[in-house]
């Protein structure tokens, strides 16, 4: 159910430019963002720093937007978000107790050092790069179809992040490992 309530408010976002305009689909993100968090407090789910981060961003860039009619600030915040996050990856290489996804995964997951370290560039650079792909996007393609890339790429970034380190970490044998434990783990003793 979190992970449906996340993509929220950019398909609150989106449903409304297709009903109304740009301006509208803006003002209405602006409220999904301030409802989601608003809603998490309620429910006393945490609130990731993501979150704050898409909606302080969303706060700032979509006033703007409304304030100097100009979608192209809007425009910019996946951007923004991305490149932020992609930094925010690298960063975690270099300051506190390993890499953030380590942090956060390393209990679902096991991997080596380099794996760990592979995995984290892999999002890393994809954030980056998908940053990069929203403002091509938004300055070459028209604004309906900027919302449409929008939409698609919510759902599309993470799965095409969780495939290239998936197929990354397999072709070194990171997963190996695990393979082997879980067969060990099914096999009777004797």
């Amino acid at each position: 159910m979190k992970q449906a309530f996340e993509l929220a408010p950019v398909v609150v976002f989106g449903a409304v430019y297709f009903l109304v305009d740009i301006y509208a689909a803006t003002g209405a993100l602006m409220a999904a963002v301030a409802v989601q968090i608003l809603f998490y407090r309620l429910r006393k789910w945490p609130i990731t720093g993501q979150m704050w981060l898409v909606f302080w961003l969303a706060m700032v860039i979509g006033t703007a937007t409304l304030l100097l009619r100009n979608p192209v600030f809007i425009q910019w915040k996946p951007t923004v978000v991305g490149w932020i996050m992609g930094l925010a990856l690298i960063g975690s290489r270099f300051v506190g107790r390993g890499d953030f996804i380590e942090r956060n995964l390393g209990g679902a997951m096991k991997l080596s050092k380099d794996g760990w370290r592979d995995f984290t560039w892999i999002w890393a650079v994809g954030f980056v790069l998908f940053g990069c792909l929203n403002l091509y996007v938004a300055l070459n393609f028209s604004e309906e179809a900027w919302v449409t890339y929008r939409l698609a790429s919510v759902i599309a970034i993470p799965v095409i992040l969780v495939l290239a380190s998936g197929a990354w970490l397999a072709a070194r044998g990171e997963f190996a490992d695990s393979r082997e434990e879980a067969g060990n783990a099914t096999e009777p003793p004797g």
